[in-house]
């Protein structure tokens, strides 16, 4: 588990068990009978001290997940649960969760009856050259070996010693020069899936890891093992484990809840329901291998892995564990990327709902296409089958162009679903209209060739994917941390509410994230406030209304962008009583104007007419551009006159935009800097 995420256990401390990677292997000429318990050996890999349960942010989420808790149970309450919470803990898991030697118990009592042997690898023993002497040792001996992983990690990475990545993992078998004799890999720490190919690879029979960030190590852990030890089959003692855990924390918090909060308690507690929240669903994992095998099964398949080069033989199918009632084999693991995360972000609203929504275009995507998809491909139709839906995707001819391999149709099929449904009649949708573009030229092409994409959320996908460096840093690591994993919000705002003088505008701002914020000290001082001339409706010569309309935001070096505000100057501004004007202002999407992503603008389109005298009206409309260091630019703008007073004007309608205004762009701040090249996105 990462120490900067928080989980189930603190993880500033220690304390991680994910679901892992527990292979299985054959011996090459003596296992065709069965084998006593003497000849089996178990691993336990653990790092750190005693384990140290964070509750405090677990029923933190627990809470903010339930409908209306939050109003009802305060800090003192939180405590309480807190408290009753650990007191359950302790006895669901026998009271082996107070430190490591304790810990350690559930393993070492499995000794004699089960394992011959009981290979314990803690603190200083815990590195992968230990590791490496303990599986090749018991291999050598042809024992059947199983190995649990209790520590920390994150993708492709188990925090033990001097680190364990897939790729020191698959040295392994080149240097013991065949695979090893590894039945089962469970893994504790977070995203163990990344790694469960690898275990493969080596040998191993069987491997299960968590999905993402494992926030429930325990009792998952405790109760795997115990179902293990039973003769429960591993796939089976993995997903029981899971959905166990979901159980007994929906059960026991009920119950808490009754208990502790008055009159309102068995409300809340009807609404208790763990299982959809995103860290449960985070916490999920994947069974890759021969999940049949049990503790008693010696005689063991062939290995899917493993040759000498340390390269897979083949693709291991995938068994991903949902919550009850989703769960679904898998014939091909398709994912959506973090790039195709940040993609669908760009037109979804996040939370649990899109989490669920992204789980479930996964297995669709995974279960029912059988032709290859790219990475891109599978990103766009993923964002594509949210935007329609299930039943639209099941039913669509998008979908039978995929099955024949029409696959150069489908970009232009995407295109046709912009359709809605306004005052009676069927219209374009425009924001339909540019997410089906960028739907469709992501699917059209792979990353390296996304060179000049149309659309602003498919060129961030490219830069994501193919990063290109910039003032000495990657383009990816701005995009998904920091500035680009900040949501672009946009709400009709009516600037002048009433009158005659009417000016509507989208909302919507650029921040950092939390963290990067908390990071980078110097953004958390006061940003610059830039103000400048939007529009200027002149008094014509027949002393008609005039208006100056002006837009003020915040601006830093860090890129960050306040939430501009549009207001009029009320010395500038006359009556309106005999004259109107109109004007909507439009958030869009356009293509960036560099690859430093600071610089990336906010991007406006506007709509307006301006009638001085009830007697015809002058229409303008275009783009303006705004960014965080004080410029505005202004495009296209284009007026037509319906007035019959053209002759009386003052200032021509070419001038009714302001200027343009330039500003240089600053150095990337030091701490910036550092921040973005101590978290490359793995």
């Amino acid at each position: 588990m990462m120490t900067t995420t928080n989980r189930f256990l603190d993880t500033n401390r220690y304390y991680g068990t994910c679901p892992g990677h527990l292979p299985a292997r054959t011996r090459q000429h003596a296992w065709a009978s069965s084998m006593a318990a003497t000849d089996r050996v178990l691993v336990v890999l653990i790092e750190n001290g005693g384990i140290d349960l964070g509750l405090p942010d677990l029923v933190d989420k627990l809470v903010d997940g339930i409908p209306g808790a939050s109003l009802l149970i305060g800090g003192d309450l939180k405590a309480r649960i807190v408290t009753e919470l650990h007191d359950w803990l302790m006895t669901a898991t026998d009271h082996l969760l107070e430190s490591a030697e304790l810990a350690l118990n559930r393993y070492t009592a499995a000794k004699p009856d089960k394992y011959g042997d009981v290979v314990v690898l803690r603190d200083s023993t815990a590195t992968f050259g230990e590791l490496k002497n303990a599986l090749f040792t018991a291999s050598r001996a042809g024992k059947v070996v199983d190995l649990v992983i209790l520590t920390h990690g994150s993708r492709d990475f188990i925090s033990a010693g001097d680190g364990i990545n897939g790729a020191r993992i698959r040295t392994m078998v080149t240097e013991f020069g065949r695979p090893l004799n590894l039945r089962s890999v469970y893994m504790m720490n977070c995203v163990g899936a990344s790694l469960n190919q690898a275990w493969l690879d080596v040998g191993a029979r069987t491997s299960s890891g968590s999905h993402d960030n494992n926030y429930l190590p325990e009792p998952m852990t405790y109760l795997f093992f115990s179902a293990w030890k039973n003769g429960i089959p591993f796939e089976q003692a993995v997903t029981g484990a899971y959905r166990g855990t979901i159980d007994a924390l929906n059960s026991t918090l009920r119950g808490i809840i009754i208990g502790l909060v008055p009159l309102a308690g068995a409300v809340l507690a009807g609404k208790i329901d763990v299982s959809g929240l995103p860290f449960v669903v985070s916490s999920r994992p994947d069974v890759v291998g021969a999940g049949g095998l049990s503790i008693a099964s010696d005689v063991l398949p062939p290995a899917s892995g493993g040759t000498a080069g340390g390269a897979s033989t083949g693709q291991s199918l995938v068994t991903t564990v949902l919550p009850p009632g989703l769960a679904r084999p898998m014939s091909v693991d398709r994912k959506v990327s973090p790039s195709g995360r940040t993609f669908i972000g760009r037109f979804e609203a996040p939370g649990p709902l899109l989490e669920h929504r992204i789980l479930a275009v996964e297995r669709f995507l995974s279960e029912r296409i059988a032709r290859p998809l790219t990475q891109p491909q599978i990103d766009a139709l993923a964002c594509f089958g949210i935007g329609i839906g299930s039943q639209a995707l099941r039913h669509s001819t998008l979908l039978r162009m995929l099955d024949d391999g029409d696959f150069a149709a489908v970009p232009g099929e995407i295109r046709k679903w912009t359709k809605i449904r306004s005052n009676g009649q069927i219209v374009d949708s425009e924001a339909l209209l540019e997410r089906r573009r960028a739907e469709a030229e992501l699917f059209g092409g792979t990353a390296p060739a996304l060179a000049a994409p149309a659309s602003r959320e498919v060129q961030e996908y490219a830069y994501q994917q193919n990063p290109a460096l910039i003032a000495g840093i990657e383009v990816a690591d701005a995009i998904q941390i920091g500035l680009g994993a900040a949501a672009i919000v946009q709400s009709q705002v009516n600037a002048f509410p009433g009158g005659s003088l009417q000016v509507t505008y989208d909302s919507q701002q650029r921040l950092l994230t939390p963290q990067a914020r908390l990071d980078m000290p110097g953004s958390m001082r006061p940003k610059n406030t830039y103000t400048r001339t939007l529009f200027w409706l002149p008094s014509i010569r027949l002393n008609a209304a005039q208006a100056l309309i002006k837009i003020s935001w915040d601006g830093n070096d860090y890129g960050e962008l306040g939430t501009p505000t549009i207001t009029k100057d009320l010395d500038q501004t006359s009556d309106w009583s005999r004259s109107s004007a109109s004007i909507n202002i439009r958030a869009v999407n356009r293509i960036p104007t560099g690859t430093d992503p600071r610089t990336w603008p906010l991007w406006y389109h506007y709509e307006g007419s301006f009638d001085p005298y009830a007697n015809g009206q002058w229409d303008f409309n275009g783009d303006f551009e705004i960014n965080a260091f004080g410029a505005i630019a202004f495009h296209d703008h284009k007026w037509k006159s319906r007035s019959l007073i053209d002759f009386a004007l003052d200032v021509h309608p070419d001038n009714w935009k302001g200027p343009d205004v330039t500003a240089a762009v600053p150095t990337i701040p030091a701490d910036q800097m550092a921040y973005l090249r101590g978290h490359v996105p793995v």
